[in-house]
This record gives structure tokens, sequence and C-alpha cells, in this order.
């Protein structure tokens, strides 16, 4: 794996564990990372639905937050329009 992620990410601890699950980690780690997989170097949650979501980075974040924002889905504005 050559996915590399900046160590103050909050991803830092899920994928140093993906990349050494050697079997030293202690049941509660195991059970609090038991959720994430790494598929072409991108780090995915599962979610309850079994559908993977993309975990972000802060500067990932602030950009599609911006984009669904600003973007299609901007500020909905109907109930000032209408009237």
């Amino acid at each position: 794996m050559v996915l590399s992620i900046a160590p103050k990410d909050w991803r830092h601890d899920i994928v140093q564990y993906m990349k050494t699950t050697n079997g030293s980690h202690t049941q509660q780690v195991r059970r609090r990372f038991q959720y994430y997989v790494i598929r072409d170097e991108v780090l995915f949650c599962i979610g309850s639905d079994d559908l993977l979501m993309k975990c972000l980075g802060k500067k990932e974040q602030l950009v599609a937050m911006t984009e669904v924002h600003e973007g299609i889905c901007g500020a909905y504005q109907a109930g000032i329009k209408r009237r």
C-alpha cells in the first residue's frame, strides 16, 4: 500500500492499523476500525447499509462542502422568491 496520510490527519491511525494487522492490537482497536476498508489507495468507511463512504481529510472536506453548498445543491430560496 502506498497510501500516505499526514500524522495529524484523523485517518492516520486507521491507515496504520490497516497496514500493520499483525494481531497485536487490542479488541477495542479492532472493533473501532472494523468498518473501514482501503480500495484503490483510498480509505472508505462501510455504512450500515453496506455503502462505501469516502473518508475525507480537512482540505477535501472543505472542498466537498463548498461544492455542495455553492453548486447544484445551493441555498434553497423558494420561500423568499414566492412572496
